[in-house]
């Protein structure tokens, strides 16, 4: 099995928020694509992309839902593509002091937790219990410091 952890404010997939593209490159390789701020691991499992601010450092990193066996994406113990939405944010609710923006104007897609620049998003809403579509995130993403207020 196959475990990754998402430290928020940290580091995720091997890449440390504020290094620079060129550590980024010399630390996990060359991305499959880049396009203007963005670098794209497409043919990784799981994909994930970094993006750069206006000083070249890493500020944004985002993880794709593996859906694949065998590879875990953790935070605090938690199997974040593996927990159910729903049960994901309240887990950590509970198990921590964060709280996500509850203004967000896109909630119920995304749960932002402004205080470690740490965020959850799913592409629709699970309709009913024995919907799939909508109930786990397809992404986790982690910003620097001030990232999603700044």
């Amino acid at each position: 099995m196959k475990e990754i952890q998402v430290i928020p404010l940290q580091s995720a997939i091997g890449v440390n928020l504020g290094w620079t593209q060129e550590e980024t490159h010399e630390k996990i390789g060359k991305p499959d694509r880049t396009w203007e701020q963005s670098d794209y691991y497409q043919k990784e499992l799981p994909m994930f992309s970094v993006d750069y601010d206006s000083d070249n450092r890493v500020e944004y990193i985002s993880i794709s839902n593996p859906k694949e066996e065998g590879i875990k994406i953790l935070y605090r113990g938690i199997d974040v593509f593996g927990t159910p939405a729903t049960d994901l944010i309240e887990q950590i609710e509970n198990l921590t002091d964060l709280r996500y923006d509850r203004g967000d104007p896109e909630l119920q897609y995304s749960f932002i937790f402004q205080d470690v620049d740490l965020s959850f998003w799913r592409p629709v809403l699970q309709e009913n219990e024995n919907d799939e579509g909508g109930k786990y995130f397809e992404a986790i993403g982690i910003g620097i410091k001030g990232y999603y207020t700044d």
